[in-house]
């Protein structure tokens, strides 16, 4: 920060990688997802502004699961393998 309360920063680059895998449990398709963000864990500013500079996360790991259907149920006939039916 100089005498007038003004600051910048330098530019940084992160290196972040993600991973999804797409497949059907029980005949519906599920998606499963894995994020890394900072993955190097690079210490960086962020943001300047209103006499404030913001640090930069660290490596961060996150997860996500989606899935089409709202609920998996099981009754005992589902419980039986059985080849799910394409739609086409």
């Amino acid at each position: 920060m100089n005498d007038l309360d003004q600051a910048s920063i330098g530019g940084y680059t992160l290196l972040t990688a993600g991973l999804r895998y797409t497949t059907r449990i029980f005949c519906k398709r599920a998606t499963i997802q894995a994020n890394l963000e900072n993955a190097t864990n690079k210490r960086y500013w962020s943001a300047v502004g209103s006499n404030q500079i913001g640090v930069g996360l660290g490596r961060t790991l996150s997860s996500v699961r989606r899935s089409i259907s709202s609920a998996l149920r099981l009754s005992p006939q589902q419980t039986q393998t059985k080849p799910c039916r394409q739609a086409h």
